[in-house]
């Protein structure tokens, strides 16, 4: 973490949970029963709401040394409101997240793409995937919401791999696409996207043998890690390089 532009140590243990429950919502709030089911679920103690009052009034203090006072001058950015907290920034404090970026950043290649901008589109990607460094939330204590939220993430930041490396692959960067899906194949075999893009890529080389071989080696993965057949891309992938007919622009 980064406090003008130098680094500052982060808050601990629950009050990581408050801090990214309040930046990720659009509103900056937290609801209260939202905040006890993120930190408990469904073994809620008897000691949750001294426990929750206690993290709550930690991670005020930290804003505080942190940034300084909240907004209208009030003692601290994190101040209760109805059923929860608020994240009342002052005027000039910015926050900024791997998060928020990858998403900023992905929504700008999906425009570019829209428009066939491949050039837009390689640098966009490029950019959110730099944001995206391992699993999201690493060192929070999470629940249901940010799970969930994690697991969204990394869905589309698959896709976001597979959609760069199909734009490499219209641009003619074979070679760095090959090396790309195998990287990224040898930790998610179950993409079958990836492998259709891989077999395009062996084929656009001119190797169709290759991408053969590299269709027999998807469907044993997954049908012996996953008990599943290839679905109908990746099998009609496979049938147009055996018949030499796959289309070289996708």
């Amino acid at each position: 973490m980064f406090v003008d532009e130098r680094p500052y140590p982060p808050p601990v243990a629950r009050q990581r949970t408050v801090l990214a429950l309040a930046i990720l919502d659009p509103r900056r709030f937290v609801a209260r029963r939202r905040l006890v089911t993120e930190l408990w679920e469904y073994t809620v103690p008897v000691s949750a709401g001294a426990n929750l009052r206690n993290s709550v009034s930690s991670l005020r203090r930290w804003l505080t040394d942190a940034i300084g006072p909240g907004l209208d001058g009030t003692a601290s950015p994190l101040t209760s409101v109805d059923e929860g907290w608020a994240l009342r920034l002052p005027p000039g404090v910015l926050v900024e997240t791997d998060v928020t970026e990858f998403d900023t950043w992905l929504a700008t290649a999906r425009g570019h793409l829209a428009r066939s901008d491949h050039d837009g589109a390689i640098m966009a990607l490029e950019q959110a995937l730099q944001r995206y460094q391992g699993m999201p939330f690493q060192g929070i204590p999470v629940g249901p919401a940010l799970a969930a939220r994690a697991a969204d993430l990394d869905l589309r930041w698959k896709a976001a791999v597979e959609d760069y490396t199909a734009v490499l692959l219209r641009r003619g960067a074979h070679e760095q696409a090959v090396h790309l899906l195998l990287d990224f194949l040898g930790q998610h075999p179950e993409r079958e996207r990836a492998w259709d893009r891989l077999m395009r890529a062996q084929y656009q080389m001119g190797d169709a043998v290759a991408a053969l071989h590299t269709y027999q080696r998807a469907r044993r993965l997954l049908v012996e890690r996953f008990g599943i057949e290839p679905g109908a891309e990746l099998a009609n992938t496979h049938r147009a390089v055996l018949r030499r007919t796959l289309d070289t622009v996708f």
